[in-house]
């Protein structure tokens, strides 16, 4: 039940993105396991999957802090310490403690999100065109048909990705597989 965003780049281009992995703690780039991701690709690209402590759900962009509902949740909160016996006294302790615990919740940290956008920006424009895939594994996972979305390095860096969809970051140029030689594309 975890956030995973798998990449896909031209055979040649797996070095380069592995190479951007050792700079930034605790981030892997490794070979899927996964058939079905690879069908989610077109044929002839190395899929990657992009991970942080086994998953990419801290890669992925921080939802917003929930605070407590004022009143569903309180009410609800009331309703299970009285089936727990709790005087009103108690509960009414224990409500206002969680309200104050909700306040004080950071605000989301967006920075490895960010990190991860730069860098997937960075692969592209060095190494053509990367394909970037962020789907949800697990009890609730929805079968991947993604619709695709192509956008420059810059607009994906202004951008960024949204789960379920398929965007194709590329540059302006593109390079010749096995080549260093950049053409412009036509049309």
């Amino acid at each position: 039940m975890c956030w995973i965003i798998t990449i896909a780049v031209m055979p040649d281009a797996v070095p380069l993105a592995q190479a951007w992995q050792r700079g930034r703690t605790g981030l892997n780039v490794l070979r899927t396991q996964r058939p079905e991701d690879v069908q989610a690709f077109p044929p002839g690209l190395a899929v990657l999957d992009v991970l942080k402590g086994g998953c990419s759900c801290a890669l992925m962009p921080a939802l917003p802090v929930r605070r407590m509902e004022i009143t569903a949740d309180q009410d609800k909160l009331r309703d299970r310490y009285r089936r727990l016996g709790w005087s009103a006294a108690k509960t009414e302790r224990a409500v206002q403690a969680r309200i104050h615990d909700s306040e004080k919740k950071p605000p989301p940290d967006h920075s490895d999100h960010l990190r991860l956008r730069a860098a997937l920006a960075q692969l592209a424009e060095c190494a053509g065109p990367v394909y970037v895939l962020a789907q949800w594994l697990g009890r609730e996972a929805q079968e991947c048909s993604p619709a695709a979305v192509t956008l420059t390095p810059q607009a994906f860096l202004e951008q960024g990705f949204a789960p379920q969809t398929l965007v194709v970051i590329r540059p302006g140029f593109t390079r010749t597989q096995g080549t260093n030689t950049w053409t412009r594309p036509t049309g």
